[in-house]
């Protein structure tokens, strides 16, 4: 069986290059050519390299690479170095809007219409939505557990948010892009 391994060409070599890849997320690898000195230096998402290492075939898969061009790069401060990934990984603003920093909630309202956010994984989030729309009472006392029995809980629903960017200046936007996932459920 045969699977496509997005891989980016990198810079940089040594040790030090290769922790600076490992703690951003990567791993660094060396594709070789069949002549001498055709070595190129990438690296590739560990999840996308595991999910095709522990499919049915195993090890024992032929892995195509896709050598993703990169056709942007910004030379700015560290505290946006994440957007070069995005020259890199994503086809577009949109999708990297969409899929960069994504987070799940539970979003509580109190009795003065305020809100309170409990974050869950996406599996939690999947789970809950599938049940809420089958047993929204349960699924909602269930949601209400993830906040402070102090607070008085009127109604809980589910969430997700993603990173919001101004692509004109290059910054992330302090308030993220709201999706909710599943209408607000009663607990009265």
């Amino acid at each position: 069986m045969e699977s496509t391994l997005q891989a980016v060409r990198r810079d940089g070599r040594g040790k030090n290059e290769a922790r600076r890849l490992r703690a951003s997320g990567r791993i660094p690898a060396v594709v070789y050519g069949a002549e001498k000195d055709t070595a190129v230096e990438i690296s590739v998402d560990p999840k996308m390299l595991l999910r095709i290492l522990h499919s049915e075939s195993g090890v024992n898969s032929l892995i195509a690479l896709q050598l993703v061009v990169t056709l942007l790069r910004l030379e700015i401060s560290p505290l946006l170095s994440t957007y070069v990934m995005y020259a890199t990984t994503y086809s577009s603003p949109a999708e990297y809007e969409q899929k960069a920093g994504q987070a799940y909630w539970i979003v509580g309202v109190d009795s003065e219409a305020q809100p309170h956010r409990c974050r869950i994984t996406r599996g939690e989030a999947d789970a809950i939505a599938g049940a809420a729309a089958t047993e929204p009472r349960a699924t909602g006392a269930r949601m209400r557990r993830c906040f402070d029995p102090s607070l008085d809980i009127r109604n809980v629903s589910l969430e997700a948010t993603r990173m919001h960017i101004d692509w004109e200046r290059w910054e992330r936007l302090d308030e993220p892009i709201r999706v909710p996932i599943t209408s607000a459920i009663p607990l009265e």
